[in-house]
């Protein structure tokens, strides 16, 4: 009979992942530095304990993306099996864990190689996915009905698309060229937006799992 844990929050979750990775990084010698572990509490949709912008920019001055989830990826699967191994009561924890995250879409998700169908068989996430899946289809929607319009007002103004484009190109370029930070202030803040607008939580959800 397997013991009863109770749900985690979703912090908890967060903080039972990231402690058995540093304890699987002490075992095997694979150093792990204070950023690497603040990075695994990165989220742009949740509650991240300090500013996520901050603390992305700062990891990748410092370290590579895909080597870093490589690295933790292997830690966390190595943990698991040695937990299942040891039948460690802790196996439990685990998987209440990645079900109290099933319900977010934050960075260590990534790192847990949670696979969307792996999300989907949990119950619980179930109605942020719809939810997720009612946000996409209305942005598509949107940018459907946008399109549609811009293409009605250049055949009875005449302009031809390329025009359109093209003035719009040489003012984002000059623009740039005289403020260089635009760039990134033209695709981080949208980035942030359409992340937080397809994947933040419903309130209810936020509620239930702080």
């Amino acid at each position: 009979m397997k013991p009863t844990i109770r749900a985690m929050r979703i912090r908890e979750a967060k903080d039972f992942l990231v402690t058995r990775t540093v304890e699987q990084a002490a075992l095997e010698g694979v150093p792990l530095s204070d950023l690497e572990k603040r990075m695994m509490y990165f989220t742009e949709t949740g509650e991240c304990p300090e500013d996520p912008l901050a603390l992305n920019e700062e990891f990748e001055k410092e370290y590579d993306t895909d080597e870093y989830e490589t690295k933790v990826k292997r830690l966390l699967a190595n943990a698991h099996r040695r937990l299942k191994e040891e039948r460690s009561p802790a196996v439990a924890e685990w998987e209440e864990s990645l079900k109290a995250l099933d319900q977010t879409d934050d960075y260590i998700l990534i790192l847990c190689d949670r696979s969307p169908l792996a999300r989907l068989g949990n119950p619980e996430a179930l109605p942020s996915v719809l939810f997720f899946v009612f946000r996409l289809g209305f942005l598509v929607l949107a940018a459907y009905v946008v399109w549609n319009f811009l293409k009605f007002l250049l055949r009875i103004t005449g302009i031809s698309g390329a025009s359109l484009f093209g003035v719009i190109f040489v003012i984002i370029f000059l623009a740039v060229a005289i403020r260089p930070q635009i760039a990134t202030e033209l695709t981080a803040r949208p980035m942030t937006w359409l992340t937080g607008f397809l994947f933040k939580k419903r309130r209810s959800d936020a509620d239930r799992t702080g």
